[in-house]
């Protein structure tokens, strides 16, 4: 992601991104309702570029797990007989 410092996201608020667009203030009430939840996987869909991965981090950050770490994993880049 364009402007992530090199450290990646160690240090990055949640407050500063929800801050950053309206998109992501409008998303703001469902990332704490599934970072809140008891869920264990979340699917999250769209087009490159769509900040699914910032969203991805918001969920983790604010969830339980966040002293785990966040792993990301491009779907599309796993071989199908993998799946």
């Amino acid at each position: 992601m364009a402007g992530l410092p090199k450290e990646g996201w160690a240090g990055i608020s949640y407050e500063d991104f929800v801050a950053a667009t309206d998109n992501l203030a409008e998303l703001s009430p469902f990332i704490e309702k599934v970072a809140t939840s008891s869920a264990a996987t979340v699917l999250l869909e769209g087009e490159a570029g769509s900040g699914k991965n910032l969203v991805a981090a918001l969920i983790h950050f604010k969830s339980r797990r966040a002293r785990c770490p966040f792993v990301e994993i491009n779907c599309a880049s796993v071989p199908e007989t993998l799946i």
